[in-house]
């Protein structure tokens, strides 16, 4: 594991450490900040619990990610940090894992799109009535 020096050492498809409470949790950077001079970025909670919807991925390649355990990305569990909050490099996805991830990922924000314009329109015709 290396250190983080500044953040345009950040790379898309990494896997890093946070601290969550008392607790370093890894993480995969799912955005860089689209390279503006933001200082947050997006990254996908993983996990050693099985899957548990539609949106998570299996990593076929964990330990060559640097993984201590067999790890699923939660792409439907996303958040936005510092990019402060990184910590130390764990290592990279696998291009296979990375593709299914950013997939997984997209259509995650397709489907809940397409969710939120259901109740938008259901809203709209409800109060025209």
């Amino acid at each position: 594991m290396s250190m983080i020096t500044k953040m345009t050492d950040l790379e898309i498809g990494t896997i890093y450490l946070t601290t969550e409470g008392a607790k370093q949790r890894p993480v995969l950077l799912i955005s860089d900040g689209l390279g503006l001079e933001l200082h947050d970025t997006t990254v996908a909670r993983i996990t050693t619990h099985a899957p548990r919807n539609e949106f998570d991925v299996v990593l076929k390649d964990w330990k060559q990610a640097g993984l201590h355990q067999p790890s699923v990305v939660c792409c439907a569990k996303t958040s936005i940090i510092k990019m402060s909050d990184i910590g130390l490099k764990v290592g990279d996805l696998s291009n296979a894992d990375f593709i299914e991830v950013m997939d997984k990922t997209a259509a995650y924000i397709v489907k809940s799109k397409e969710r939120g314009l259901e109740k938008r329109a259901a809203k709209q015709n409800s109060s025209v009535i």
